[in-house]
């Protein structure tokens, strides 16, 4: 059972699900909490502390950002705990924000790089659409 967790560092980092769920993160797990069962499932794919994650509109599929030198996104299911997509190239140092678009066909993803850059992700297909430089200081 996961009883930490993590607010330094991370924004944006818990959420209730479309079943009544919450989501959260505990160093490198995902946990998905049911209330009404008192259980813990966990999402364990991630190989370094995670940093920030998001619920799709479906209120199903999760995106989870993680630190490290090569920063990743994972994109996957809180009923099954399936990875759905695996986003690599985007980042360096890690990945501080994570938005779905209103129809959540597309990802958007921010770095912990000096320039906190910005990259929309087709996210289904795995796909780089867009890049660009943001701004500083961080971004919230």
């Amino acid at each position: 059972m996961a009883l930490r967790y993590r607010a330094h560092g991370c924004r944006d980092n818990a959420h209730w699900l479309g079943d009544g769920s919450l989501v959260y993160h505990v160093a490198g797990v995902c946990v998905v909490l049911e209330p009404q069962e008192n259980k813990q499932r966990h999402y364990l794919h991630h190989t370094d502390d995670i940093l920030c994650l998001v619920v799709h509109p479906d209120g199903i599929t999760v995106a989870s950002g993680q630190m490290g030198k090569a920063a990743t996104v994972h994109v996957w299911s809180s009923s099954t705990l399936r990875i759905l997509s695996f986003l690599e190239g985007g980042h360096v140092r890690g990945v501080s924000c994570l938005a779905f678009s209103r129809d959540g066909d597309r990802l958007a993803s921010i770095g912990l790089d000096d320039s906190n850059s910005m990259v929309i992700w087709d996210w289904q297909k795995g796909v780089k659409l867009a890049s660009a430089r943001c701004c500083k200081p961080s971004v919230i």
